[in-house]
């Protein structure tokens, strides 16, 4: 899925016991990849959430966006 790849079978076995979330916005260049990897990672049964802002592009997010996806 893009320029993500499948961690190796002990790592992946881990990252299946844990919760995703990736924060991304319609004005990042990454935006697609992120989200072609979060279907990939759902496919392979993980938990994961991709939280999409308008007005976001590739940046680190607000500490209110980040909280939102810490409490998920």
């Amino acid at each position: 899925a893009g320029n993500f790849g499948r961690p190796e079978a002990k790592m992946f076995a881990l990252l299946r016991t844990r919760r995703i979330a990736a924060i991304t916005g319609d004005q990042d260049f990454n935006q697609a990849p992120i989200r072609r990897a979060a279907a990939v990672y759902e496919k392979d049964k993980c938990e994961i959430k991709v939280y999409s802002y308008p007005d976001m592009g590739h940046q680190m997010p607000t500490k209110e966006r980040f909280a939102e996806a810490m409490r998920w």
